[in-house]
């Protein structure tokens, strides 16, 4: 018999071990790099490289993460005209070729999202942040992650049995056996002001729903 998934929230104090929830029968998997242990599975889009940009001056970003940042365009980024100044651009061109991530800009973000103005890709624009996230974020990372030894293990794990819970940054709790169709995960996708993660897309396409291309018309409330 399959086994089930689930995600929750990796979190830590200051100077303290990392904690997250634990839960009966349910195997922890840490997927952030920083710190996981030997034994656990890593789906991080830190490590998966290169991303092949489309963009003839920039060519390829090495860190998923980076690539997804760096192409959303914030009020700060932008002059007086709407376009991204040369700051942004030379920002933009070291740190897609860095393996480390632009921790303070990522935050940055988080903190600001009332702030984004659009979607870089090459020479286009794309103005809705939602749309942008499902063919930046989710389709890019996942036509990725699925080639990776990591997640043919995740996979074999859960169809011989085992529970799994994918602990991750800023993961809100999901698990398959109470939303076994991802609707609460399809609604969180689809709203601008609300996180949607790699271990989100991990649970979307371990449990075989993907959120990313069923139309937003279908949105439950």
């Amino acid at each position: 018999m399959r086994g089930k998934v689930r995600k929750t929230k990796l979190s830590r104090k200051w100077h303290s071990p990392y904690e997250f929830k634990t839960f009966e029968v349910y195997k922890n998997i840490q997927i952030c790099s920083i710190n996981a242990k030997p034994e656990d599975i890593k789906h991080n889009p830190f490590d998966i490289i290169p991303i092949y940009v489309d963009d003839p001056k920039i060519k390829r970003c090495e860190t998923l993460e980076n690539f997804w940042i760096y192409s959303k365009v914030y009020k700060c980024d932008v002059s007086y005209d709407g376009y991204p100044t040369e700051k942004f651009l030379e920002d933009r061109l070291k740190w897609f070729a860095s393996k480390k991530t632009d921790i303070k800009r990522l935050q940055y973000l988080k903190k600001h999202m009332k702030d984004f103005l659009y979607i870089l890709n090459g020479g286009k624009i794309i103005n809705d942040y939602v749309e942008g996230r499902k063919l930046f974020y989710c389709k890019k990372y996942s036509s990725l992650v699925q080639h990776t030894d990591a997640y043919h293990r995740l996979q074999y794990r859960l169809n011989n049995g085992e529970n799994l819970c994918l602990t991750s940054w800023g993961s809100a709790d999901w698990s398959e056996e109470d939303d076994p169709k991802c609707e609460v995960l399809f609604n969180r996708l689809n709203k601008q002001d609300m996180s949607f993660g790699h271990a989100s897309v991990l649970c979307c396409l371990l449990t075989g729903n993907i959120v990313w291309e069923r139309q937003s018309s279908q949105v439950f409330f």
